[in-house]
């Protein structure tokens, strides 16, 4: 393995798991003041590995349309993504049934469980992968619409981006006036369809990398710095306290997801230092789709039971970040990497 291949986005996707992980873990710890400020990290966290996922997909379609997308390519496309995803999510649902069925339905099957409805109390760290694969599913079959239509190449990826990215906030202020009251996190962060404009941001950051040398200016990392900090005030400031706001159901979540593209393409080209930081990179990054998996279903009620009775909740979120962290990296040598070692046997790149 190479440890330096892809440092940057080993960073991102890292600081995306441990914000998660340290938002979750907060219901392991004596209440204080600030302690539901911790919520921001489980966020802004998942809003991260959208633009990330959106940005990584991305890439790989820019590469097959530059060699003419067809029909083949999608369904190579889509076989290689749930191999990716599946095998484990299918393995973590067997999980969660065995531990506590109850709210368990078939919509898990087939990843609909909140695509316009949300999400049950069942195994709910699902919602976001809802998200994602339907994702990987419209945009793509988007593509090749628009080249049907007559839209050649990166027009058609272009098309779809800008579809992909006003559909769902259109759709977001339509909702949030025809029923003001309703709540921002149940009702519009956690419904796929109302999402999926979070993850075309990140293809749209790669496009315009691809395309644009301006795209990596200053001036955009700034702005992308700016955007990002002004929503981490908002969302401490406002969002906590007035979670039926029509700003916070609409606009806010393309804030955030524009904050991130501006700034992935930067972490892309960081240099990697020292071999032991990259290798904490590595493994934190490499388990980060297990962390996300097990981590609310397993690892915090067995803390719960048998550590916090014990260390106090003080140790065992201190302790229990870097054993999650442990655990999920052998999860995916486990169970992962066989399935993506025959992935690329049976559908090479």
């Amino acid at each position: 393995m190479t440890l330096e291949k892809n440092w940057g986005l080993d960073v991102v996707r890292s600081l995306a798991i441990v914000l998660v992980l340290v938002s979750h873990g907060r219901t392991l710890l004596p209440d204080f003041a600030l302690k539901g400020h911790l919520s921001a990290g489980g966020f802004f966290g998942v809003e991260v590995f959208f633009v990330l996922s959106g940005y990584l997909i991305g890439g790989i379609l820019i590469r097959k349309l530059d060699n003419g997308l067809c029909a083949r390519d999608l369904r190579e496309f889509w076989v290689r993504r749930w191999l990716r995803t599946m095998p484990l999510y299918f393995v973590m649902l067997g999980v969660n049934l065995a531990i506590n069925p109850q709210g368990f339905s078939w919509h898990y099957l087939f990843f609909i469980q909140n695509f316009t409805t949300p999400c049950p109390g069942f195994m709910p760290e699902s919602w976001s992968l809802v998200v994602e694969e339907w994702f990987y599913f419209l945009f793509s079959v988007g593509i090749l619409l628009f080249q049907y239509a007559g839209l050649v190449g990166k027009r058609a990826l272009n098309a779809a981006i800008y579809l992909f990215i006003l559909l769902p906030l259109l759709m977001r202020i339509w909702l949030c006036f025809q029923d003001p009251a309703t709540h921002w996190d149940s009702s519009f962060r956690k419904i796929a369809v109302l999402r999926l404009d979070s993850i075309a941001f990140g293809v749209a950051a790669v496009a315009c990398s691809v395309k644009l040398k301006s795209f990596q200016s200053k001036g955009l990392l700034f702005a992308g710095l700016s955007i990002t900090a002004i929503c981490c005030v908002i969302y401490h400031l406002w969002v906590m306290h007035a979670m039926t706001e029509a700003f916070i159901k609409t606009i806010f979540f393309s804030l955030v997801g524009l904050g991130f593209a501006l700034l992935i393409p930067y972490a892309e080209k960081l240099r990697a230092p020292n071999r032991f930081v990259v290798l904490i990179m590595s493994i934190t990054s490499q388990g980060s789709y297990s962390a996300y998996l097990i981590h609310l279903p397993v690892i915090i009620p067995i803390f719960k039971s048998f550590v916090v009775p014990v260390a106090g909740g003080v140790i065992a979120y201190i302790l229990y970040i870097p054993i999650t962290v442990i655990l999920s990296f052998l999860t995916f040598k486990l169970l992962e990497e066989p399935v993506l070692k025959l992935r690329d046997k049976v559908v090479p790149r």
